[in-house]
């Protein structure tokens, strides 16, 4: 994300960041920093649609493949940060 926009890329990180360090969790912090992406860049590049379209991919693909993530963390199974392996 940084190379796509380097502004955006170091709000999704700081983002990214701050919701690790508040829930533990690698995989929500990803996949919620992958829909700020989006988000973000609709209101920066607004009427630019082959970025809106990239950023969409981007954001999309990176959730697809957290699919497993998100399983886990819906059934409350997602090991946190810093855990120790049962």
């Amino acid at each position: 994300m940084l190379f796509a926009d380097w502004r955006i890329g170091l709000i999704v990180l700081v983002i990214a960041i701050g919701l690790m360090a508040i829930t533990r969790y690698v995989s929500l912090g990803s996949i919620l920093g992958a829909i700020a992406f989006f988000v973000i860049s609709v209101f920066v590049h607004w009427g630019d649609l082959v970025y809106l379209v990239f950023a969409f991919v981007m954001a999309g693909s990176l959730i697809v493949m957290h699919r497993a993530n998100i399983k886990r963390l819906l059934s409350g199974t997602e090991s946190k940060l810093g855990q120790k392996k049962a």
